[in-house]
Formats: C-alpha cells, structure tokens, sequence
C-alpha cells in the first residue's frame, strides 16, 4: 500500500499536486503536509485526489482544513464521505 504526490506547474502559475494510491500513516501525512505548504508558499494550490484509494485518519485531517488558496478536487464520494463522519465525530482532547 504505497502512495506517490507529483507536482506540476500550470502555466497560471498554480500548482498541481497529483496524488495517488493509500495517504494512510504517518510519512504520508507528513509529506501531504509537506507538499501542500511548499507548493502554497509559491501560490495557488489544486490538490487531485481522483486517484486515492484510501485516506488514513491523519491525512483527512490535513485534507479537512486546507489552508488559504488550496483546493481540493476529485476524491468522489469516499473522501466526502470520509469527512462528513469527522465533522460529526466528538473532539478527542
């Protein structure tokens, strides 16, 4: 269960971050989180999740806060799915 983020340049200047696979565990999440805030730092930001397979609860918790001009886009059903069951979950702390 592997997981592979891309970054390509549009010429508008955005950023598009192509991921794939399983963003489950730890590594993954640390570099979604990575990737996103790089790829923010130089400007807009679309992250294409049509082809995830599975989300681990860490990277749903990046995926369900993006920060200022990040878009999501794909993800389908599962990923809305996935989010809508965090936002009615209780804080844990």
């Amino acid at each position: 269960m592997g997981f592979r983020i891309t970054a390509d340049e549009t010429g508008t200047g955005s950023t598009v971050l192509r991921v794939e696979g399983y963003l489950v565990g730890d590594e993954a999440a640390h570099l979604l989180r990575e990737q996103i805030a790089r790829a923010a730092a130089r400007g807009e930001v679309i992250v294409d999740l049509h082809d995830v397979a599975w989300y681990g609860e860490a990277c749903l918790a990046i995926l369900r806060e993006p920060v200022e001009g990040v878009w999501l886009e794909g993800g389908g059903t599962l990923l809305a799915s996935f989010l809508d069951q965090r936002r009615t979950l209780p804080p844990t702390h």
